[in-house]
């Protein structure tokens, strides 16, 4: 199997065995959810600097997020929970918060889903009253001058 799909499927069964959407994990680590769609699917060549971003959203260390790729590519599947010994001795705090922050996150991945919708609508709109057919309107003359 191709290096970058077995990556981009480490990725995704490790995020959704942390319980996260791609959209609240784009918004995690700062990524726009279309982009780990496609690292996800092993469509495209990753950065280090992205590596180390996603590694971070998932609770583990980027070697760890490798010899999971490894073992999932041995068949042995271990989670981002049962993989004891890449994780830091901060990680815990930091799942913590990231527990506290999850419906934070997904609130603000509705609200920005709903923005999207909005503006696609209201750029619909606009084109409607300026395309072809529209009619330029002038403003009336004041009679009686």
């Amino acid at each position: 199997m191709d290096l970058f799909v077995r990556f981009g499927k480490t990725v995704r069964r490790l995020r959704t065995n942390a319980g996260f959407s791609q959209e609240t994990f784009a918004d995690l680590v700062g990524m726009h959810r279309n982009y780990i769609g496609t690292v996800e699917r092993g469509e495209t060549n990753i950065s280090i600097e992205n590596i180390h971003r996603i590694a971070r959203g998932l609770r583990i260390t980027i070697a760890g997020l490798f010899q999971e790729m490894e073992g999932s590519a041995e068949d042995t599947p271990r989670s981002a929970d049962t993989a004891g010994s890449t994780r830091t001795p901060g990680d815990q705090h930091e799942r913590e918060r990231t527990d506290l922050l999850r419906p934070a996150l997904d609130r603000v991945a509705e609200a920005r889903q709903a923005i999207e919708e909005a503006a696609k609508h209201l750029l619909q709109l606009e084109a409607g009253q300026t395309g072809a057919g529209a009619t330029k309107r002038t403003p009336r003359r004041r009679s009686g001058m």
